[in-house]
């Protein structure tokens, strides 16, 4: 339990580990046709779901559990994230 929590209060930022589980969702949800890497902040992260251009500001209530829950979903269920970003 502790260590859920503490993934949680672990705030998104310029860590390189956290930008590369970053970089791994985005590649799962901009599609093949995504070339290069994005930068951190940027209007690209409202493309694949983001509210807003700095995906921390989104996840800031649930850290990077938040940000790795959505890389699990966009590894095991894909189709169901899909669906679910379409319906949104």
């Amino acid at each position: 339990k502790d260590a859920l929590v503490g993934v949680a209060r672990t705030k998104l930022c310029d860590d390189p580990m956290h930008f590369r589980v970053l970089i791994s969702v985005w590649r799962h949800l901009s599609g093949p046709s995504a070339e290069g890497l994005p930068p951190r902040i940027g209007s690209h992260w409202e493309r694949i779901g983001f509210q807003g251009v700095d995906p921390a500001t989104d996840l800031r209530g649930v850290g990077m559990l938040g940000l790795l829950h959505l890389l699990l979903l966009a590894e095991r269920a894909p189709t169901q994230l899909h669906a679910g970003m379409a319906a949104s």
